[in-house]
């Protein structure tokens, strides 16, 4: 079996191989298409051509669902072997919706995503979340929000906590304290940033505590070994741990509890304060902590381009990216619903377009989960 320097050498020689001798070779004998043979053949296990289901569309000729459907064409092209590509053509006719309602609603704010974002969240969506009528919106956010992946946990407290170093760029520090700003004032609230931020200080220092007393016992040890070889290799392993990975992992279950709506207790002196997201910050915490993140982060160049060609990717990686994917076509799909509804007679009310959305969502959530089940947040008894 291959240890990591050899599959990572076999992968960047695989990819500058189709380079240099393009297009007189495809990728499919590649051996950086390992991980997307192995997602084709999970995907034929289960019976299944693809992962995703579009909505079926009625007869309607209007120039924004026209926009919005030559993007969602686009994104369909690239399923079901690269959903990051997908989720960047669904992200661009987003980004034409928030200028659209910018447009038609007269709103004032600066002519920035960020700002049009913020507007669209406050005035439309968060307000569709507090009319019981629409009640299938916040049924649907509850149906994403139980299917996130751990990976997804993870990717939230890597982007908030986990330091770039001296030698990242400076847009990608900028970017991590944008992200925290955002945690801080529009997601979590103040309190609840600073308590989760606290527990993944106190895991990390745990690990590197645990972490120093095995190296310690090991030395003793070292000292009245004859052959101190397997020793010394386990302490230099122990030496070059990263004891943020399994920092992560702790802190993204947290993160998972959150986002799955579960009530999450933190210590506070000898009591608990317990947080809960409501379905508007869980409603913020999709757009601006995880849509408008993994956005800015493909747009900037802040990530390996092709993350499904890396020696490192795996299942997990798959399954993050399509659940940004089927978010961010959630949201968009919330959108242009008034417009479904206004150019058609097929619908009696706006209700009834949420309702055939919804229908797509479980579908879609229900595929993921039968793709997905392994990567799939689960609750577990030792958490609690």
């Amino acid at each position: 079996m291959e240890n990591k320097e050899e599959r990572h050498e076999r992968f960047y020689k695989s990819r500058l191989e189709y380079n240099n001798i393009w297009p007189n070779k495809t990728l499919n004998n590649s051996s950086c298409t390992d991980l997307q043979n192995n997602f084709l053949q999970l995907l034929e296990k289960e019976s299944m051509v693809q992962l995703f289901s579009p909505l079926k569309f009625k007869d309607i000729d209007n120039p924004v669902i026209n926009v919005a459907v030559s993007y969602i064409i686009d994104a369909l092209d690239q399923l079901p072997l690269r959903p990051d590509i997908a989720f960047d053509q669904i992200w661009r006719a987003l980004d034409y919706q928030f200028h659209y309602l910018r447009r038609t609603r007269n709103w004032t704010e600066k002519n920035t995503s960020l700002r049009m974002m913020e507007q669209t969240l406050n005035e439309l969506l968060c307000d569709y979340l507090r009319d019981s009528k629409y009640n299938k919106i916040n049924t649907m956010l509850h149906m994403l929000a139980n299917i996130v992946p751990s990976q997804t946990g993870e990717y939230i407290v890597r982007r908030l906590f986990v330091e770039e170093g001296e030698k990242a760029a400076s847009h990608v520090k900028d970017h991590q304290s944008r992200i925290q700003d955002r945690f801080k004032n529009g997601i979590f609230q103040d309190s609840l940033y600073r308590e989760f931020e606290s527990r993944y200080e106190a895991i990390k220092n745990k690990l590197d505590s645990e972490r120093s007393s095995k190296i310690s016992k090991l030395e003793n040890e070292l000292k009245f070994k004859t052959n101190k070889d397997n020793t010394q290799r386990k302490i230099n392993k122990l030496k070059i741990s990263d004891s943020n990975s399994s920092a992560v992992y702790e802190a993204g279950r947290l993160a998972c509890y959150l986002v799955s709506g579960k009530t999450v207790a933190f210590p506070l002196g000898d009591n608990t304060v317990e947080y809960t997201l409501n379905d508007e910050q869980l409603m913020k915490l999709i757009v601006l902590g995880l849509l408008y993140t993994y956005r800015n982060e493909r747009f900037h160049g802040s990530i390996f381009s092709s993350v499904f060609r890396s020696s490192s990717a795996t299942l997990n990686t798959y399954a993050h990216a399509y659940y940004m994917f089927i978010l961010a076509y959630f949201i968009l799909l919330i959108l242009i619903a008034p417009i479904l509804h206004d150019e058609t007679d097929e619908y009696d009310s706006l209700e009834k377009v949420f309702d055939e959305i919804s229908d797509n969502i479980l579908r879609n959530t229900n595929q993921f989960k039968k793709i997905f089940s392994k990567q799939v947040f689960k609750p577990k008894k030792e958490d609690n």
